[in-house]
């Protein structure tokens, strides 16, 4: 109900809202999950807005490539730019880690590319200390081909 509503009050001025899957613990944050939660609510301005990094998390062992295929097969309007980002006891610190943060840059920027190719928005979602660290990820995605 309060999917709706929001969806509804937004709508009224127009304005479209992108429900993202994003790392809670202890409740599921797949692409299917976030799916069915927009698909109950059954209003036309929400929509899946597909993260990659939470995809990277919650499919252990992934590349970027396979995230980047996955929210794609979920024609999104839009899909969420970050990596996931572990600490030094291997547990997850953010999944909002910028994209020069991420191990496999080869395999980032194939999926990168993917996703220019798909003609997909992004959003870049990760936290950025200086906008100088938002240019250095713009250009990390303007580099894939």
């Amino acid at each position: 109900a309060g999917l709706k509503r929001l969806a509804r009050t937004a709508a009224e001025h127009g304005i479209t809202v992108y429900l993202r899957n994003t790392h809670r613990r202890g409740y599921p944050s797949d692409f299917e999950t976030v799916r069915k939660l927009v698909q109950t609510a059954d209003e036309p301005n929400l929509r899946l807005a597909p993260s990659l990094a939470q995809y990277k998390f919650e499919k252990k062992g992934s590349t970027y490539l396979q995230a980047a295929e996955a929210a794609l097969a979920e024609k999104p309007d839009l899909v969420y730019l970050s990596v996931p980002v572990y600490g030094f006891s291997k547990q997850l610190d953010t999944p909002f880690g910028r994209l020069a943060e991420a191990k496999d840059r080869e395999d980032l920027l194939a999926a990168l590319a993917r996703i220019k190719a798909a003609g997909v928005r992004v959003v870049f979602a990760s936290l950025y200390d200086d906008c100088d660290q938002e240019y250095r990820d713009l250009r990390i995605f303007e580099e894939a081909r």
